[in-house]
C-alpha cells in the first residue's frame, strides 16, 4: 500500500529535485531572454531582415539542441552511479570519452553546414541572393558554436551529477545568456554588429575560462579536489577493491559469496561483515537472478566491493527489467508473521537492512544499481 512521506520528507525530496533540476531551469529561462534581448538589439542596429536571419540560425540551434543537450542528460546520470560507487577512474574516462564525442558530432555538423547553409536559408522561403548570403554566414556562425556548447554542456550536467550545483548555474547563466548578450552589446557599440553571431561562440569559449577560474577557486578552498572534474583523490588512498561479474544463475550466485569471503579474509575483516557479506551477496544475487535475469546463465551481474577509509561500499549491479530487491525484501517482509521471517532464506539481506549506513537504488539506462554502505 503506497505511504505518503512525511512534511519533512516531502520539503527533502521537493529541495533535491530543485537542486537537480536549477541548471536545466535557467538555461531555459537564459535562451528565452537571450533571443528576446538580441532580436531586440539586431531589430534596432541591423533591421528587420537581419531578425529573419537571426530566426534561421535559431532555428538550427532549436534543431541541434536534442544532441547538444542529449550528450550531458546521457553522462550524468552514469556519472551520480559512478560518483556513488567511488569509481573516480570511471569518472575520468566516460568525461573524456563522452567530450570527444561530442566535439566529433557537432565538428562534423559544423562542416555539413558550410555547403548547405545556403539551401537551409533558401528553405525558409528567402529569395534574395544577399539576405541568402547573410543567413548562410550567420547559420555557419551558430553551427560552429555548437561544438564548444556541446562540450559546455557535458561538464554542467557533471557538475550537477557530482553535486557542484553552484558552479553549473554559474556557467549556464554565463553561456546561456550573460557572455553572449555581452559579446553582442560590444559588437554591436563598435559598429560590428552584422558579425553578432560570434558572440555565440565567444561566449562559449570565454565560459570555459570562466569554468577553470571557478575550479581553481574551489581547489584553493578544498585542496583535496583536483583538475576540472574536481575528483575528491584523498578519498581512493588506501582503498582495497574487488570487482568481478557472475552468471545469473544460481551457481553464479555461489562463486560471488565464495569470492566475497575470500575477499573478507585477505583483508581481515571483523567478524560480523566478514559472515554477513558473503550471505548477503549471494541472496541479492539470487534473488536478482529470479526477477531480472531469469536465471540465465548466459546473462551476468557485476560486483564490487571497495574497502575504505570511511567503511566498506558494495555495488551490485545487473540488466533486465526494474527490480529493487530491497524493496520487494521490504513487501514480503511485511507480508509475513515473525515465525515466517525467521525460517525465511534472507537472514543475510535482513542483516544488511539493519547494520548498512545507507542502501541506494538506482535505474540507470536499464541497468539495475544496488549500492550499499557500511
Amino acid at each position: 500500500r503506497p505511504v505518503l512521506p512525511g512534511v519533512k520528507r516531502m520539503v527533502s525530496l521537493t529541495a533535491s529535485v530543485c537542486r537537480a533540476g536549477a541548471a536545466s531551469g535557467l538555461n531555459n529561462l537564459c535562451n528565452m531572454l537571450r533571443t528576446l534581448v538580441l532580436n531586440a538589439l539586431i531589430l534596432h542596429g541591423l533591421g528587420t531582415e537581419a531578425a529573419s536571419e537571426f530566426a534561421i540560425a535559431c532555428s538550427l540551434i532549436s534543431f541541434a539542441s536534442a544532441s547538444v543537450y542529449g550528450c550531458g542528460q546521457t553522462v550524468a546520470p552514469l556519472i551520480g552511479v559512478f560518483y556513488g560507487e567511488r569509481d573516480p577512474v570511471s569518472m575520468k574516462i566516460l568525461m573524456k570519452r563522452t567530450i570527444w564525442y561530442s566535439a566529433v558530432i557537432h565538428g562534423i555538423l559544423f562542416l555539413l553546414t558550410i555547403p548547405l547553409a545556403g539551401m537551409l536559408a533558401h528553405a525558409f522561403g528567402m529569395t534574395d541572393p544577399r539576405m541568402i548570403s547573410e543567413a548562410a554566414e550567420a547559420v555557419r556562425l551558430a553551427a560552429l558554436s555548437l561544438i564548444p556548447a556541446a562540450v559546455m554542456n557535458v561538464f554542467i550536467y557533471y557538475y550537477t551529477a557530482v553535486g557542484e550545483n553552484k558552479i553549473a548555474l554559474v556557467l549556464t547563466f554565463f553561456r546561456s545568456f550573460g557572455l553572449v548578450v555581452l559579446f553582442a552589446v560590444l559588437l554591436f557599440s563598435i559598429g560590428a554588429g552584422r558579425w553578432y553571431m560570434v558572440s555565440f561562440a565567444a561566449g562559449e569559449v570565454v565560459s570555459f575560462g570562466c569554468m577553470m577560474l571557478l575550479c581553481a577557486g574551489r581547489r584553493k578552498r578544498q585542496p583535496e579536489k583536483k583538475g576540472l572534474l574536481l575528483i575528491d583523490e584523498s578519498k581512493n588512498e588506501g582503498e582495497v577493491l574487488l570487482s568481478f561479474s557472475v552468471s545469473g544463475d544460481k551457481d553464479g550466485a555461489v562463486d560471488a559469496s565464495e569470492k566475497m569471503a575470500l575477499f573478507c579474509d585477505e583483508n581481515e575483516m571483523e567478524p560480523r561483515l566478514s559472515m554477513m557479506l558473503p550471505l548477503a551477496l549471494e541472496e541479492l544475487l539470487v534473488v536478482l537472478g529470479e526477477h531480472c535475469l531469469a536465471e540465465d546463465k548466459n546473462q551476468y551481474a557485476d560486483v564490487r566491493i571497495m574497502i575504505h577509509k570511511d567503511g566498506v561500499l558494495l555495488r551490485i549491479r545487473c540488466g533486465g527489467v526494474l527490480f529493487d530487491p530491497m524493496e520487494w525484501y521490504h513487501k514480503r517482509k511485511e507480508s509475513m508473521s515473525k515465525e515466517e521471517l525467521l525460517a525465511d532464506d534472507t537472514l543475510g539481506i535482513r542483516m544488511i537492512d539493519e547494520k548498512a549506513k545507507s542502501i541506494l537504488f538506482k535505474r540507470t539506462l536499464g541497468v539495475n544499481n544496488l549500492i550499499v554502505e557500511f
